[in-house]
């Protein structure tokens, strides 16, 4: 597994289990490639490059504000509106078609039964978050100001009770 973080970050994608940490800040993650399968988390201008690092076949997964229609619909969102929603985002499904690449732009929705199937996963220790901080629901204003520093480590919890 490929990973890339800030040189700070290295031995951290390495202890999480990455066989290649790329330094995004001195290295393209595209040269460490081809990939099997590519999770954007970050998207905007790497959503091209990240698409052209995919294997014929492969499957790219952007996380962030690349909806296409099919994630649309299946939030239950009516086919042409869906279709307006994920306008700006049909090049880079025009372009991972092009490539022989599926194209993933998923949303999130409220689930009960996926968080408790991944609770059940956190439980049995099948998957470890990496919580960054946590904040009580009386310093939101704080957590966000954390969030947005992009300089967290792991995810920004909010304790809705003790």
């Amino acid at each position: 597994m490929t990973a890339t973080a800030s040189a700070a970050n290295q031995e951290l994608l390495k202890s999480l289990g990455a066989d290649i940490a790329v330094d995004y800040a001195n290295q393209r993650f595209e040269d460490a490639g081809p990939f099997d399968v590519v999770y954007d988390g970050v998207c905007g201008d790497l959503v091209v490059p990240s698409i052209k690092s995919v294997k014929a076949g492969g499957r790219y997964v952007g996380l962030v504000r690349v909806a296409d229609e099919r994630a649309w619909t299946e939030t239950g969102v009516p086919a042409q509106i869906a279709a307006d929603l994920a306008k700006g985002n049909r090049p880079y499904c025009a372009l991972a078609a092009e490539r022989g690449v599926e194209f993933h732009g998923p949303l999130t929705r409220a689930d009960g039964a996926q968080l408790a199937e991944i609770a059940a996963l956190v439980d049995a220790g099948s998957i470890k978050p990496l919580v960054s901080q946590v904040f009580g629901l009386d310093e939101l204003a704080k957590a966000y100001d954390t969030m947005a520093s992009q300089r967290t480590r792991g995810k920004v919890v909010i304790a809705i009770k003790d």
